[in-house]
């Protein structure tokens, strides 16, 4: 009984990180999205992206 209460605690514990780790990794990904949408819009401004935003739509 004690070691199916251990695995059962541990699937706990795991999800818990899961879901702190999947929330880091959204908060990664946003960031980096608008890093690169202000990259993008100062090369926009700059003149060297131009020729390249009818491919970024």
């Amino acid at each position: 009984m004690e070691s199916i209460l251990a695995v059962l605690i541990f699937i706990a514990i795991g999800l818990v990180l899961l879901r702190f780790v999947g929330v880091i990794f959204k908060l990664a990904i946003t960031v980096g999205l608008i890093l690169l949408i202000i990259y993008v819009i100062n090369e926009a401004v700059a003149g060297y992206a131009l020729p390249l935003l009818p491919f970024i739509r």
